[in-house]
C-alpha cells in the first residue's frame, strides 16, 4: 500500500501551456489535452512537477501550497 505523506511547497514559476494533439480511442475525433510545467521550492531543494492545464489558473506565483 502506498504511503501518503503531505507536503508544503512554494510556486516559483509557472511555464507555458503546452497542447498534446491526440485521437479519442472512443470516437475517433481528434482532441487536444493541454499540460503544463510548475517549479516549487520545498524546503531548499527546487522541484518541477507537470499538470494539466485546468490546474493552472488555479496556482498563484509565490503562495504555499500543502
Amino acid at each position: 500500500m502506498a504511503d501518503n505523506y503531505e507536503v508544503e511547497a512554494t510556486i516559483i514559476s509557472l511555464g507555458e501551456m503546452t497542447q498534446i494533439q491526440y485521437t479519442d480511442k472512443n470516437t475517433g475525433q481528434p482532441k487536444v489535452f493541454t499540460k503544463f510545467q510548475a517549479e516549487c521550492q520545498v524546503g531548499d531543494e527546487l522541484h518541477t512537477f507537470e499538470s494539466a492545464g485546468f490546474n493552472r489558473d488555479k496556482l498563484e506565483v509565490g503562495s504555499r501550497y500543502r
